[in-house]
């Protein structure tokens, strides 16, 4: 019999915020456990939960989380994001979520087990499934005819002796692409965020040289050797998407 590992955590820190009265807490783990995997909640007050660590995860690990004081509660969670490093969930792992409406899965994902009440439970919540073109997350939500939306994709940064620009292409669950920069101030801190909205048709025989165009001079050479972005727009350009 093959035993499945213990999972251990450790809580090293938590922050505690106000707003507009309610006390939420954000809740730190780390690892100390070698090759286990862990589980982020962010923050308590909103319904996400990244999934970290290496291999496939199972429903009895769901058990081994200790959230002293607040109590685990898989139900809460709407939102579940399988991390790089992840590579499959086996059955009941999903279907504890059973308020699941996104599930974000990462290019390391490569097994679900399906199962009767997933596939119903997927079916009924409508859950949108995102990440990356030509892997398993796409074709897992066309087998369970789901929405695809594609996941975020890093583009670029810039710098200068103020701050730092990230610059990502997201996408709405709907699949309305725009850009979003966040920017940083020394130390770290953060800056503020910006969104710009793209034109439609924008992908329609779109080149990365043609894409890097939307941005300054300072940043074509990052675009035009970003593998994951050339590969989007050359399956956009394809139509199958």
């Amino acid at each position: 019999m093959k035993l499945n590992k213990v999972i251990c955590y450790e809580m090293y820190g938590t922050t505690v915020n106000c707003h507009g009265g309610f006390m939420s807490q954000e809740i730190h783990f780390k690892q100390y456990t070698p090759n286990a995997n862990y589980y982020t909640p962010i923050p308590m007050f909103t319904p996400y939960l990244r999934v970290c660590g290496q291999g496939v995860v199972r429903q009895n690990d769901l058990t081994n989380i200790n959230m002293w004081p607040a109590t685990f509660e898989p139900g809460n969670y709407t939102a579940i994001e399988f991390d790089s490093g992840i590579t499959g969930a086996k059955a009941g792992f999903l279907e504890s979520f059973y308020h699941l409406e996104k599930l974000i899965l990462s290019e390391s994902v490569q097994s679900i087990d399906d199962t009767k009440e997933l596939s119903e439970m997927l079916t009924n919540n409508q859950v949108i499934v995102r990440g990356t073109f030509d892997t398993f997350a796409e074709e897992f939500a066309h087998l369970h005819h789901l929405r695809f939306v594609h996941a975020n994709i890093d583009i670029a940064n810039s710098s200068n002796q103020y701050e730092t620009d990230v610059w990502t292409l997201r996408f709405e669950d709907n699949g309305t692409p725009y850009l979003h920069c966040n920017a940083f101030g020394q130390g770290g801190f953060m800056g503020g965020e910006q969104r710009s909205e793209l034109p439609d048709g924008i992908f329609d025989n779109c080149t990365i040289e043609k894409f890097a165009e939307l941005f300054g001079k300072g940043l074509t050479e990052q675009i035009l050797q970003n593998k994951p972005l050339q590969r989007f727009l050359q399956r956009m350009n394809l139509g199958k998407h």
